[in-house]
Formats: C-alpha cells, structure tokens, sequence
C-alpha cells in the first residue's frame, strides 16, 4: 500500500466476527495499524482517535448497525466507513450511509484499493482539520500573550510542523475526483449526524417546552440519536436554545415566545 509511511499515528478498525477472514484483512493491510472486534460492543472497546477506516461487516452489525455509526462518527466525524457486504443480501443493507461497499467474495487487491483510498481520505481530513486548529491555537496564543494563555508555542510549532508533512504528500497526492468523493463522504457524515429522528411522536409533548422549534421546525423532545440530542438546550427558565438553528425561544406559550437569532 502507497500510503503505509503516513500511517504511524492512524490505524484501521475490524469489525469481522471470523478470526480467518480478520488475519487474512490484516495481511492483506501489512504495514497499517489494525483494531480487532468480533462483537459490536468490542468497538466501544477499541475504538479511538487513530481510527481513521473502520471497515464493519455486514453479518455482524445487525440491529446494533445504527448505534455503530452513530458512536463512530460522534467519536471521529472524519471516520471513513467500509461496509463488508454479504454475498447472499439480495439488498446490501445500509448501503447508502456508508463510503464505500466491499461485497464478498473480495479479493487482496480490491480490499487494499478500497482501504487505501478511504484511509487516505481519512487521514487527510483529520491532518486538515488539526492543522488548522493548530494555526488558530497559535494565532490565539500570539494575540494573547503568554501570560494569558496556558499554552506551550514550542509544542504547538512541532506538533505543526509534525502534521505539515503528511500533509503536503497526501495533498499532492488527491485529484479532483478524490476531492469530491470526499466531499461527498463529508457531507453524508455531516447529513446523519444533523439529520432529525423520523418517529417524532415517540414521546408526548411537553408543557414545559414546545413541541418543535418555531424556527426551523425541528422536533424536540425527541431523541434524534446523533449531535441534535433532544432538539434543544435549555439555557434558562422558559428559554430554548434550537440545537439546529441555533434560535432562541422565549416564554411558555405561543402568546409569550420571542425569538432571537444568534
């Protein structure tokens, strides 16, 4: 694999319930860190912040499929997802959440494509994204002062030039096409985890609260199962902050609400 150098600080998840089939993915990725889970709740386990692919075999998620990428994309939005379709689904199930499908039977050089496209893209997002990150801590740090901030600049400018880098090699190395698929994969990872719950007469009204954002119209007080939490904040007596919008509603009834973007 042509990006094996840049992957010190990355690795690849396995969701594979047979012990075979997961030696036989982790030789064929010779050189890039592995994580190994048989079970669904193994990924609570193992998962971390160097997780850049996590490849998720169809026969294993089940009913635990939503609960996985949920965890996964809260944990690491930039998290690429491979699912390892079964043969006999005359349907790949949950295809169109995922970035990209490998169906069995697959063989050493298409696993490796796949993996290596997506592990490029996943590193390439998080390297952006503490980079830039890195520069505002800096910036921040410079118009502060010393004093101000419990930062360390010598520790920022390493960890800079560490990522500067990779970087620059995976930025020579994506196209236009590469950039956008990902981001495509970007933007499906952002649809999910802002998308509102379909059942949202799961739970009754509240009076404390109204039923939906009168901004956006969100749903509240359901639990959509991802970054819009129940719908809204509350941020004082009578007052709600919308987790989507971001509007603020006042008052305990229809009569008595003001809004007030921010």
């Amino acid at each position: 694999m042509t990006v094996t150098e840049l992957t010190d600080e990355f690795s690849v998840l396995l969701l594979e319930e047979s012990s075979t089939h997961a030696d036989l993915f982790e030789m064929w990725l010779e050189g890039v860190q592995t994580k190994r889970a048989a079970r669904p709740r193994d990924i609570f386990r193992v998962f971390d912040s160097t997780v850049a692919v996590a490849c998720l075999s169809q026969s294993v998620l089940g009913e635990d499929e939503p609960d996985i990428r949920r965890f996964i994309l809260n944990r690491n939005p930039y998290c690429q997802l491979i699912l390892i379709a079964s043969c006999s689904s005359p349907d790949i199930l949950y295809e169109q959440h995922y970035d990209a499908t490998i169906v069995r039977p697959t063989s050493r050089e298409e696993f490796q494509t796949a993996v290596e496209k997506r592990l490029t893209y996943g590193m390439y997002s998080a390297l952006l994204d503490e980079f830039y990150s890195l520069n505002a801590e800096l910036v921040s740090l410079e118009r502060a002062g010393d004093s101000e901030v419990d930062l360390d600049p010598d520790a920022l400018q390493k960890r800079l030039q560490r990522v500067r880098k990779p970087l620059n090699q995976l930025t020579a190395a994506i196209d236009h096409a590469d950039t956008k698929a990902l981001l495509q994969s970007l933007n499906l990872h952002r649809k999910y985890l802002t998308e509102p719950a379909q059942a949202i007469d799961s739970e009754p009204a509240s009076k404390y609260h109204p039923k939906a954002c009168p901004n956006c119209k969100l749903p509240w007080g359901v639990d959509h199962r991802n970054d819009l939490g129940k719908g809204f904040t509350s941020i004082g007596a009578y007052v709600w902050r919308c987790s989507r919008c971001h509007d603020i509603t006042h008052g305990s009834s229809p009569s008595d609400r003001r809004v007030a973007r921010r």
